[in-house]
């Protein structure tokens, strides 16, 4: 790819509210880096934590990977797809919350990606005085479509 973009509304197919990050900093064959800049208003702030919960640190690194993927798929394709949060190795956050204020740096290091779209990051969270930490599993398959049932498609069941 000739023409690197840090566009977020390109590398990633999220959208308000749930496009949780501020940046894409930097992506390349087998890592992204973005930033998140926590305030009243970021997506899923909590009022009365005065910031965002940590455990929101894993859709934070989940979304880093997506700006990967999104970087791969670009070179293929004129639009990225969604991918999927498989799973998380051991979530360490030095931190219940994220306060207002915090600027944090989020990364995604590929350990394990292949040709079916399975793949392994490890992933960091550096922001004032706070860490996490975690490999995240993701699948970002050429077709996401034959995983998702459509919701106009759903009907409703009661099961016992």
């Amino acid at each position: 790819m000739n023409n690197k973009t840090l566009d977020l509304a390109i590398l990633l197919p999220h959208r308000a509210p749930m496009l949780l990050l501020s940046a894409a900093l930097d992506y390349g064959a087998d890592f992204a880096k973005a930033q998140v800049h926590i305030s009243s208003t970021s997506p899923l702030f909590d009022a009365e934590l005065d910031g965002v919960p940590g455990w929101v640190g894993i859709e934070y690194m989940a979304q880093t990977i997506g700006i990967w993927s999104g970087s791969q798929q670009l070179v293929k394709n004129p639009q990225v797809h969604a991918g999927f949060l498989l799973g998380c190795n051991h979530y360490d956050c030095s931190t219940a919350v994220f306060p207002a204020g915090s600027i944090l740096q989020v990364s995604a290091q590929l350990v394990y990606h292949d040709d079916k779209g399975l793949g392994a990051f490890d992933c960091q969270i550096d922001g004032d005085n706070m860490t996490a930490r975690a490999q995240i599993k993701a699948f970002s398959p050429d077709n996401p479509e034959d995983f998702v049932r459509p919701f106009s498609l759903q009907k409703e069941t009661k099961e016992y």
